[in-house]
């Protein structure tokens, strides 16, 4: 009723005043949409973490469709140990930097008729320490074969051991990025917002190939019958799963591309070259003036690492070529 008063007071007035009202009346799915598209897509290259986050993911959506003004600190704790326990310290982190980020934003822009930010203050749910876990060969060939029982999910995994890329850019890769052998991230779904070009080795055109084409635009399209031609999002039970069938009880996805990383240097490669192949972001001068995209070195490395997996999981090098989607 009050929500009701509130839009019609502001009628025929004032756009950004019948725009502040609204928001006040705003589930937090709404403002969190209304932060996405207003503030986070112009200005934050990591603004695809926040959507998965405050929107596609499963992390607030118990809350999404309580009021934002509604929502208390005790509400937000609670979810954020519920997160911690489900995905992690790191990510109930992420977590809480996201949701407090969206009510700075509300409340500085008048979205919410709040003068203290629920999520200010609440303590870090999770420690952060720096891990060190590669996995064993003898693991890869393990989990190698796990991943081909989960579907989409496991698909994309073994893309991102192959290619040692971030989860998201396996995972939101679209047919148009691929071009003769060669998979361009573009700046908007990279993290430090510049184009990636990656070569792509034989094993992971085959993990590619292998993949359910139920979408024309994604490789990885989202196995749910609710929504269609969008990627997959929402690791967290793909995760277990791999724990459960594998027996390696302290299984992080981000694991894969750590173990990637090693595993190219450990074949002899610099660690620069690594670098260069997981798309990092060159400290000092260099990265000013030098564009060279290393696609030589990067191929030769990426094919070593392909092999080296080949080997590990016991099987042969089938070498496929990727149909236009």
């Amino acid at each position: 009723m009050l929500a009701a008063q509130h839009e019609t007071m502001f009628e025929g007035s004032d756009p950004a005043l019948r725009r502040r009202a609204k928001l006040q009346s705003a589930t937090l799915l709404t403002l969190a949409e209304a932060y996405i598209e207003e503030y986070a897509k112009p200005k934050k290259r990591s603004w695809a973490g926040d959507n998965r986050i405050l929107i596609t993911g499963t992390y607030f959506k118990p809350l999404h469709a309580r009021r934002a003004i509604e929502v208390t600190r005790a509400d937000l704790i609670e979810r954020l140990q519920k997160i911690r326990k489900d995905n992690g310290g790191v990510m109930a982190n992420r977590a809480l930097a996201a949701i407090r980020g969206l009510y700075q934003w509300a409340i500085r822009n008048g979205g919410v008729a709040l003068e203290l930010n629920p999520a200010q203050g609440i303590d870090k749910p999770g420690k952060e320490t720096e891990r060190e876990r590669v996995f064993s060969d003898d693991e890869i060939k393990t989990l190698w074969t796990v991943f081909g029982e989960l579907g989409v999910a496991g698909h994309i995994m073994r893309l991102l051991l192959i290619t040692a890329q971030r989860l998201n850019e396996c995972a939101g890769l679209g047919f148009g990025e691929i071009e003769g052998g060669l998979w361009t991230i573009p700046g908007a779904r990279s993290k430090n917002g510049r184009p990636h070009v990656v070569p792509l080795s034989g094993l992971a055109l085959e993990a590619i190939a292998a993949a359910p084409k139920t979408s024309d635009r994604f490789v990885f399209a989202s196995p749910s019958r609710r929504v269609k031609n969008i990627p997959m999002t929402g690791f967290s039970r793909a995760r277990a799963n791999v724990r459960e069938l594998s027996g390696i009880e302290d299984f992080q996805i981000h694991d894969l591309r750590r173990t990637a990383a090693t595993g190219i240097t450990r074949l002899g490669f610099t660690r620069f070259l690594a670098d260069r192949v997981m798309g990092h972001t060159e400290q000092g001068i260099g990265r000013v003036y030098d564009r060279n995209e290393y696609l030589k070195e990067k191929t030769e490395a990426l094919d070593a690492w392909a092999l080296h997996l080949e080997h590990a999981t016991g099987r042969g090098g089938n070498v496929v070529t990727l149909a236009k989607a």
